[in-house]
């Protein structure tokens, strides 16, 4: 591990060879990784050396390690901006990334970049050329070739479908996803890699960043998904899920679904809570701007004004949802670590209230993480692991059973 230019840790790997290390062949290994290991465990730098350098005791002697080498390199070799969006956009990623060269063919993804940098690229590419780009087109198109394509059309171009792709390979009973509180289900996206045999569709608010046009109700809101999924899958049996809000919206999903006599096979709900159990009230304007702030989400952004109406909205439909009793089996992901910063949007360890709602089979699964942190690279994999299993139908974990696996 190492701490890159823009504070994060990072990933860095030495490798001996007997051939010449071309930024190609560099590349290439790259790709290999990424088709064996999750994305946070695919190195940010690869630094070749002649051979490992070891202490008397026969183990790693990291002082004589080489400094770690910066350079990096895309799947196609370095191609140069041919526009101004291009060059603007390459300067952000350098930026953002803190490397020397980047070219319009390389992958944010596959050169350092991950899902909480993409929140600062958005910024920054405001910032350079006054047009404001969705997180959403960051993962979809990925290189600054692809992304300066967006700008052609229009920016900010809010109305987005309602379903978002995350993985389409898999079984015919698909697994949907609703969105947290700031509306996108972008988070999601990470699973693409960690899930990859099954298909799953994330749930976007359709009026993501608008003041009009909103749900009035988290039981509108649900009423409106199931009709969303239903065009892609009609009949049951159903598998559904969402992190802190979108468990919420999911868990009335699964009611107005059994109403309708469909199956619900799977309903997990990602340490999400209802404000209606607690002493909660909304959060003002100076606390919702210092959680932004420490998203790397600038207020002021045209994302970050969006993402503001969110966070204005999306609360005051928490606080009038009063849950119902529900007869089915319901899975509870809690995290268990207590937040290390004031989220004003979430609580800690919550699964009681949802225990005494739940009159079907209730199972709770402990993962080692921050409610803010379960699908950051460092723990996505924890996530996922147990996603995998519950939506594989595996019954693996018991009510007391503990995921404590520290990735480092």
């Amino acid at each position: 591990m190492d701490k890159g230019s823009s504070g994060e840790k990072e990933l860095a790997a030495y490798f001996c060879t007997s051939i010449v290390p071309t930024p190609e062949w560099i590349a290439q290994l790259r790709q290999a990784l990424f088709a064996r290991l999750p994305e946070f465990m695919v190195p940010v730098y690869f630094t070749p050396i002649d051979e490992i350098p070891l202490n008397i005791s026969g183990k790693l002697d990291r002082r004589r390690l080489p400094a770690i080498s910066r350079q990096q390199v895309g799947a196609h070799g370095y191609q140069p901006p041919r526009t101004r969006v291009e060059l603007a956009l390459i300067e952000a990623y350098q930026e953002v990334l803190g490397i020397k060269q980047v070219g319009i063919t390389d992958n944010f993804f596959q050169i350092g970049g991950h899902s909480l940098l993409a929140l600062r690229l958005a910024t920054i590419i405001e910032s350079k050329l006054g047009k404001p780009v969705e997180i959403v087109d960051i993962f979809r198109y990925s290189t600054p070739r692809e992304l300066a394509e967006t700008f052609t059309r229009d920016a900010l171009n809010l109305d987005k479908e309602t379903l978002l792709t995350i993985s389409e390979t898999g079984s015919d009973e698909a697994i949907f996803l609703v969105h947290p509180v700031f509306g996108l289900a972008y988070p999601y996206l990470a699973l693409s890699n960690c899930m990859q045999s099954e298909r799953i569709y994330g749930l976007n608010n359709p009026a993501f960043g608008h003041e009009q046009g909103r749900f009035a109700s988290i039981e509108q809101q649900a009423e409106n998904y199931v009709s969303e999924i239903q065009k892609v899958q009609p009949q049951g049996p159903y598998r559904l899920g969402g992190w802190s809000y979108g468990g919420i919206v999911a868990y009335e999903m699964a009611q107005i679904l059994r109403a309708q006599g469909q199956e619900v096979e799977r309903l997990v709900l990602i340490d999400s809570f209802f404000a209606s159990s607690q002493n909660w009230q909304q959060p003002d304007n100076l606390a919702l701007q210092s959680f932004m702030f420490k998203e790397g989400v600038d207020p002021k952004s045209a994302f970050g004004k969006a993402f503001s109406v969110e966070l204005r909205h999306t609360p005051a439909l928490l606080m009038n949802y009063q849950p119902s009793a529900y007869e089915g089996r319901v899975d509870y992901l809690q995290a268990s670590r207590k937040r290390d910063h004031d989220n004003p949007l979430i609580f800690d360890n919550l699964s009681n209230d949802w225990q005494r709602l739940v009159k079907g089979e209730f199972y709770l699964y402990h993962i080692d993480a921050t409610h803010d942190d379960l699908f950051k690279e460092d723990k996505i994999e924890q996530t996922a692991n147990v996603l995998r299993q519950i939506f594989s139908r595996q019954d693996v974990f018991s009510e007391t059973d503990t995921l404590m696996s520290e990735i480092e």
